[in-house]
């Protein structure tokens, strides 16, 4: 892996001669670790990069604009990487992010995936109720157990048992590396309401004719979303949508299982 300044941005790339080029979709950084389960199988096969794009300043002003720009910004340096359609996997708020792409920029984009994605969707009180929590903690000041909420809400019982140690060194390794981490508190929850609602409308989500696939996990911890509903509301909304739902696994199922999501995700 290498890291390049491309626009302005941070680019963390792995670029293998001739090979499709997967853009790995997130506000959160690489350098957070949420990527680590997933890379080393899609660098077998694929070209992959991931952009910092940085915070959402004017997040408050209009989201709609700042997710419309953040796909602008990840289209253009996937087209100046490859310059023929590239594949675009995004996860929870980067599936926001990446349907503004395949809206905006379809003739770009060749595939899509969407990993436990966010959107309006199910019991929305709950998912308010949700947030009303993780905003309890983030005014604490506590980034630490904010995280650790994170992780032990986003696993299946089974993987915290088996992996403890593991999920306290996700915890450490996010806090350490991940930007969203040092938000001001105003913007994170900004931010993270924003992405709970929907910004693509019902006709654009019906006009999307590039393939795409949907992982979704079955369990529900993070009371906050993602979850199973949004998934599913959105596969209903995608004609051509494959969806694939794993049972086992909670929302973070990108870390959890992440070998079947690589394979599911190359396979599409």
């Amino acid at each position: 892996m290498e890291t390049r300044t491309i626009k302005g941005h941070t680019v963390h790339l792995a670029l293998r001669a001739d090979a499709d080029l997967v853009m790995l979709v997130r506000l959160a950084g690489r350098d957070g670790g949420v990527w680590d389960g997933i890379w080393p199988g899609l660098a077998k096969s694929f070209s992959v990069a991931n952009v910092d794009l940085g915070s959402p300043h004017d997040i408050d002003a209009n989201p709609h604009k700042v997710l419309q720009h953040f796909a602008d910004t990840i289209v253009g340096i996937g087209f100046s990487l490859a310059a023929r359609p590239f594949h675009i996997l995004g996860w929870t708020g980067g599936a926001q992010i990446a349907l503004q792409a395949a809206t905006r920029h379809p003739r770009r984009i060749a595939s899509m995936t969407l990993v436990t994605p966010l959107c309006a969707a199910g019991e929305m009180r709950q998912v308010a109720a949700g947030l009303e929590i993780v905003e309890t903690i983030l005014r604490s000041g506590d980034w630490n157990t904010y995280a650790k909420h994170w992780f032990l809400a986003g696993f299946s019982d089974r993987f915290i048992q088996d992996n403890f140690d593991r999920i306290e060194e996700m915890v450490r390794q996010r806090v350490a590396g991940d930007h969203f981490m040092s938000f001001d508190i105003d913007m994170a929850m900004s931010w993270m309401r924003a992405l709970r609602q929907n910004w693509v409308t019902p006709a654009e989500l019906a006009a999307i004719a590039i393939p795409t696939l949907i992982l979704a996990g079955g369990q529900n911890r993070w009371h906050a979303g993602p979850s199973p509903e949004m998934a599913r509301e959105l596969h209903e909304r995608i004609p051509k949508s494959r969806a694939a739902h794993d049972g086992r696994a909670g929302p973070l199922l990108l870390l959890e299982a992440a070998a079947d999501a690589a394979t599911s995700s190359a396979s599409s």
